[in-house]
């Protein structure tokens, strides 16, 4: 059991995909999942991005504002194409405070989803458009963090004559407010 225990202790702290000793994969430490907030916007119409980070089990990440200067804040960066450009703030969520190790800590536990708004000059072309980015995070568990690590996003999108209508409203509704008819 002492064994046991030592192996599962070296998979954590390695920073790689988690496997159980045993044999059993039991995945990475983090998911995302992108979301755009239309398939088609106008030039010069903001496109909401979501990414939402989910994690496993019993892991988490320190939030986007953690309560101690040494710990790694979860982080996006991302890359959009000539013509588009920040239109606000990145929106992170509140981090939830747990005490671990006798220190409170602002940490992301099941999940979170970070909103990035982005603006495209009235200018730019019709078509299709890709933005990429990472988020740069350190998961941990109650014991131990791993080294830091990132996961690359692509969103993707188009600009056209017309914009589409909300997706994912679920996601985007802190955010925009649905039009009235």
């Amino acid at each position: 059991l002492l064994i046991l225990a030592f192996v599962c202790h070296a998979a954590l702290v390695s920073g790689e995909q988690l496997e159980d000793p045993l044999g059993a994969e039991t995945g990475p430490i983090l998911t995302t999942q992108t979301y755009t907030s239309h398939d088609t916007v106008r030039a010069g119409d903001t496109l909401w991005l979501a990414v939402r980070l989910n994690l496993a089990p019993t892991w988490h990440v320190n939030s986007a504002r953690p309560r101690q200067d040494y710990l790694i804040p979860t982080r996006l960066d991302f890359s959009a194409p000539t013509g588009f450009h920040l239109a606000g703030a990145i929106i992170y969520p509140r981090g939830h405070d747990v005490l671990l190790i006798g220190d409170t800590m602002s940490v992301y536990e099941t999940g979170a989803t970070i909103l990035l708004p982005l603006r495209s000059d009235a200018g730019v072309s019709e078509g299709p458009v890709s933005i990429t980015g990472t988020v740069h995070y350190q998961g941990c568990d109650d014991n131990s963090c791993v080294a830091p690590d990132q996961a690359s996003l692509v969103w993707r999108s188009t600009i056209g004559m017309t914009a589409s209508s909300l997706k994912h409203a679920d996601v985007f509704s802190g955010v925009i407010k649905p039009a009235m008819d």
